[in-house]
């Protein structure tokens, strides 16, 4: 297939027509040759290339470097219009990735096709190739009514987001993943005053260990800006 793209415009200007019939481009010694004609002389060569291959091969056919899969049947699974917690679906992203289910069925999701639940049975459709059987080694299938985790197998954590944040932090923000901190209290001690620690916070062996943290303005809530 020829390109699409307009060549016909500043610096290349070439305006080769094909409905003028001409299939060379001459040129002078001691001429300067032009741009434009270097850029026609591409256009013609590729002009006749594709006519002749569309006179021998059939549109679409595999000609080397590549061989053709079957699938005699591909499972599918038909998905809601939002997720668990009430995101509308785009089920075109979705395309290429991993999905798995809490008994750890994964599969690879080869194809999708958006729909609506309005529409049934046409709803957003994800066509799957199971790569595993579960931890038990023997689910064949995930079920009906079960929620399903789609992840990239590049990207260990997929998608993250913040409940209840404060202004300060949103679902667009960039997450560092750091294991827990210990951390002292402005004298350099491990003694804390009763509610100084919001939840998830915990105190072992005398030492203070961060599981998680809230950005919020008390003294005592960590180190970090």
């Amino acid at each position: 297939m020829a390109l699409q793209t307009d060549l016909n415009v500043f610096p290349y200007y070439d305006d080769y027509d094909p409905a003028k019939n001409f299939y060379r481009i001459l040129f002078k010694p001691g001429v300067a040759v032009q741009a434009r004609e270097l850029n026609q002389l591409q256009t013609i060569l590729q002009n006749q290339v594709e006519k002749f291959g569309d006179n021998i091969f059939k549109r679409g056919t595999i000609i080397e470097g590549c061989n053709i899969v079957r699938h005699s049947v591909l499972p599918y699974v038909k998905v809601k219009d939002t997720e668990t917690d009430g995101t509308q679906i785009s089920v075109t992203a979705y395309e290429g990735m991993s999905v798995r289910n809490s008994a750890n069925l994964t599969g690879y999701i080869v194809k999708t096709v958006a729909g609506f639940e309005s529409r049934s049975p046409d709803l957003n459709t994800l066509y799957v190739k199971y790569n595993s059987s579960g931890s038990n080694s023997n689910t064949a299938s995930y079920a009906a009514g079960e929620n399903l985790t789609v992840f990239s197998q590049q990207y260990p954590i997929f998608k993250t987001l913040v409940n209840n944040g404060s202004s300060l932090i949103s679902n667009n923000d960039g997450v560092v993943i750091v294991s827990a901190l210990a951390v002292q209290n402005t004298t350099g001690g491990t003694t804390f005053p009763l509610n100084a620690w919001v939840s998830g916070q915990i105190i072992q062996n005398g030492v203070a260990n961060l599981n998680y943290f809230n950005r919020c303005s008390h003294k005592y809530s960590s180190s970090y800006p």
